[in-house]
């Protein structure tokens, strides 16, 4: 996946098409990672492989994604309303967060640094923490989408 750059002309429902398909691709890729952790919990054969292969599939998807947003949804945020830079402010430091969190479960996936039942407990809280997330980006998304509809039919 790359993160094409913004063109003048991307309207903000069209970039928050392109955020929803990428969720949901992410969520198919979270829900990849949950199964693979809860194989190595059941103590399958090869089961720790399937889990770090997961692990980096979501790290990769989601940089991609990260990237995407600051470069397409971020500028039509700061300007979007009075609220926009804030916004932006707040998403910023949320995707920062989140990459200290994936670098650093990566890091420990590559160095040996947990076993595989530590590791697979990561992916777990992983999982739950972005799908968190991406449900309360949905929401805000869909309520400024909501509100630039009702901008446009003047009410």
């Amino acid at each position: 996946m790359e993160a094409m750059a913004r063109t003048d002309d991307e309207s903000f429902t069209e970039v928050r098409a392109r955020v929803s398909a990428e969720h949901s691709l992410i969520k198919r890729d979270l829900a990849s990672l949950a199964i693979a952790a809860k194989r190595v919990d059941d103590g399958e054969p090869g089961a720790a492989l399937l889990l770090r292969e997961a692990l980096w599939t979501v790290y990769t998807r989601l940089v991609d994604h990260l990237m995407m947003e600051e470069n397409h949804l971020v500028p039509l945020l700061e300007r979007i309303d009075s609220w926009g830079p804030y916004r932006v402010e707040n998403m910023l430091e949320e995707h920062r967060q989140q990459r200290v969190v994936l670098d650093a479960i990566i890091d420990e996936c590559e160095c040996g640094t947990k076993d595989d039942e530590e590791l697979a407990d990561d992916a777990k809280w992983l999982v739950a923490s972005l799908a968190k997330d991406i449900a309360a980006e949905e929401r805000a998304l869909d309520a400024i989408e909501k509100q630039d509809e009702l901008e446009i039919c003047g009410e």
